[in-house]
C-alpha cells in the first residue's frame, strides 16, 4: 500500500488531478480495512470520477457510477472544506421510512446524539444555502440551531426537523446529507492520522446506512440508542 502522508494543500484545489487521497492504496484503502474489521468484508471504497469525492458503500448494492437514488457514505474535499458523512436520496422507500421515523423520539434522539457527539450537520449540499432544505441543522453551544440559508441562526425545537422533512416530501433528485465538516487547514494538520479523525463519524453512521438499504428488514424506529440503530 502507498504510504498516506495525510492531506496536502493541492488536494483541496483540484477536481481529481494531482490528488491521491481517494485511492485504495491511500486513505481509501485505510478506510476499507478499518471498516471491514468493524463491520465485515462487505464494504468498499470508490473514487467518484471527475470529482474530489470518495464513496464508501456495500459492494453488492453499489452501482458505478452511482445515480442520485443511491444512499452512500462519502468524503468530499473542496477549496474551503473537507466533509464526511452520509448522503440519502430524498425519494423512494428509504426516504419515506426515514421521514416517518423522524416523527418519533427514538430516531430523532439518535440523530440529535450524532449532532452533539460528532459535531454533525443536516442539510442538502447542493449549494451553500442548504439546497431544497433551505438551511442547516446543527448543535451550537449545546443548543439545536436552525440556520436559514445556512447563515441566519435561531434556536430550534427538535420536533421541527421531522416536520420540515415531512413538508418537503419526495425530491428524488435531491440528497439529504448528515455530515461533519472541517477546514482544509485542519485536515492538513492531521497529517498521517487523518483516518483517526474521519473514521469515528463514518462508523457511527454505518447503522443508518444499513437501516436504509435493508428496506424490508429495517428495524422499528422504536428501538434506537446512542450507539446506533438496533439491527435486530
Amino acid at each position: 500500500m502507498i504510504r498516506f502522508h495525510g492531506f496536502q494543500p493541492h488536494d483541496f484545489h483540484t477536481s481529481v488531478r494531482g490528488s491521491h487521497w481517494r485511492h485504495r492504496r491511500a486513505l481509501g484503502g485505510q478506510l476499507r480495512q478499518r471498516l471491514r474489521r468493524m463491520f465485515g468484508h462487505r464494504y468498499q471504497t470508490w473514487g467518484l470520477p471527475g470529482t474530489n469525492t470518495m464513496h464508501i458503500a456495500r459492494r453488492r448494492v453499489y452501482r458505478f457510477p452511482p445515480g442520485p437514488d443511491f444512499v452512500r457514505l462519502f468524503i468530499s474535499a473542496g477549496p474551503h472544506f473537507l466533509r464526511w458523512g452520509i448522503q440519502m436520496p430524498m425519494g423512494g422507500p428509504g426516504w419515506q421510512r426515514f421521514v416517518q421515523a423522524m416523527q418519533r423520539l427514538p430516531m430523532l434522539t439518535w440523530c440529535l446524539h450524532l449532532f452533539a457527539a460528532h459535531g454533525m450537520e443536516l442539510s442538502d449540499l447542493a449549494d451553500d444555502r442548504g439546497g431544497v432544505l433551505g438551511g442547516c441543522w446543527r448543535f451550537e453551544k449545546d443548543e439545536l440551531i436552525w440556520r436559514q440559508g445556512c447563515a441566519i441562526p435561531r434556536t430550534a425545537l427538535a420536533a421541527e426537523i421531522g416536520t420540515m422533512l415531512r413538508q418537503i416530501g419526495d425530491r428524488p433528485r435531491a440528497q439529504l446529507a448528515l455530515y461533519i465538516a472541517t477546514t482544509p487547514a485542519d485536515a492538513i494538520s492531521w497529517q498521517e492520522d487523518a483516518i483517526e479523525y474521519v473514521l469515528p463519524g463514518l462508523a457511527a453512521l454505518v447503522p443508518l446506512y444499513e437501516w436504509w438499504i435493508e428496506q424490508g428488514r429495517a428495524p422499528s424506529a422504536d428501538r434506537v440508542d446512542a450507539q446506533g440503530i438496533d439491527q435486530t
